[in-house]
């Protein structure tokens, strides 16, 4: 589980290498999938739940790099 958290300067994607969670972005919540991706724009609150059964792992990519 990552809590609720805000990214004030970075954009963040998330591409699902494996497994399945629900996504919080905002007020609004997402099922994520091996194979999907989301864009969480920068300033908004959100969070990860792995709702599965086996390992979440995904790759998180920052723009502008986080320092």
């Amino acid at each position: 589980e990552i809590t609720t958290h805000t990214h004030e300067r970075e954009a963040e994607l998330v591409y699902v290498l494996a497994g399945q969670a629900a996504m919080t972005m905002g007020e609004d919540t997402f099922p994520l999938i091996a194979g999907s991706s989301l864009l969480i724009p920068a300033g908004v609150p959100h969070s990860v739940y792995n709702d599965g059964t086996v390992d979440f792992e995904i790759i998180a990519v920052h723009t502008p790099p986080v320092r």
